[in-house]
């Protein structure tokens, strides 16, 4: 990955203040790492991982990073966390719904593992606008950038990530944004970003 990167100011722009224990959901080689270099206030991160491949790179980036918090991995799907309930102050998921089998479940484990009053960070990829160019252009490559992407998928996303969806108990703040400054190609410019704080 490249450091910095473009994308780092949109990625790490709701968490890079983060205090208290913190899960993460798919951190992949560690990219939201560099969004928290001299935290000195998060006391616990753990991250769920699917793809032990990261392993390796995970503790490299950390070091780079010179992230000091203590950290540990759970080699799991998202689907398939079980961390003690209402245990975590914040949730953090950048670009993972987009390849997670059951959104539906990976928000059930989310509001599983938050304390009440904590909140969850999210920054994903989404379909574009329908009736767009841009969405035609998105279905015509999505076998391609399944691939290339990790098993991402271009999702409705927004429509999950909802009090009246997949979040019901959640106050959510969310934002569509424009990604085009920050990605390499348009295709991945559409994302939904935002927050959502558990109620009880």
């Amino acid at each position: 990955a490249v450091y910095p990167n473009p994308l780092d100011e949109l990625r790490c722009a709701n968490i890079k203040h983060l205090s208290g224990r913190v899960l993460e959901i798919g951190p992949g080689p560690g990219t939201n790492f560099r969004c928290w270099q001299n935290n000195t206030a998060i006391t616990e991160w753990v991250g769920v991982e699917p793809n032990p491949f990261f392993k390796e790179k995970l503790a490299t980036e950390s070091v780079a990073r010179g992230v000091t918090f203590p950290m540990r991995t759970v080699w799991l799907k998202g689907e398939n966390v079980d961390v003690e309930p209402g245990s975590f102050d914040h949730v953090v998921g950048t670009h993972v719904l987009c390849s997670v089998d059951d959104v539906y479940e990976v928000l059930k484990q989310v509001r599983r593992a938050l304390k009440p009053g904590g909140t969850y960070y999210f920054t994903e990829h989404v379909a574009a606008e329908e009736g767009t160019s841009l969405h035609g252009w998105q279905q015509l490559f999505a076998p391609v950038f399944q691939v290339v992407g990790n098993g991402c998928k271009f999702k409705t996303l927004w429509r999950d990530l909802s009090a009246t969806a997949a979040l019901a108990g959640f106050d959510v703040d969310l934002k569509r944004i424009d990604a085009g400054e920050y990605v390499p190609f348009p295709l991945i410019a559409p994302h939904v970003t935002g927050t959502a704080v558990k109620q009880h």
